[in-house]
């Protein structure tokens, strides 16, 4: 019981030196950064998707659109509409899915 207890005083006298306040601001510094890389890489990637979306719809087959062309004319702003605010929330689970701003 006394080794017990000479131990446990022992482990409770044993002080650690403080990572200094340097490294912190370094770290934090290093995080921001590869956030904002993060936040670099996901806008152009998702700028360059968009513009293969587009090429892809205007290669399509002009004569199969104009065949929905009376059909299309009804829901043409509800499906703008639509995709515009689809693809507003996909960027935004996107963009705040797995970090926030440190």
């Amino acid at each position: 019981m006394v080794r017990q207890n000479e131990f446990l005083e022992s482990i409770l006298k044993y002080h650690q030196h403080l990572v200094d306040n340097a490294f912190v601001e370094k770290l934090m510094l290093r995080i921001e950064k590869s956030f904002r890389i993060r936040q670099w890489v996901l806008s152009v990637c998702s700028i360059i998707g968009m513009c293969f979306g587009l090429f892809g719809l205007s290669r399509l087959n002009i004569g199969q659109l104009e065949l929905m062309e009376g059909y299309w004319n009804q829901f043409a702003p509800l499906v703008g509409t639509s995709i515009m605010v689809l693809v507003f929330l996909f960027f935004v689970w996107i963009f705040n899915e797995e970090f926030e701003k440190p």
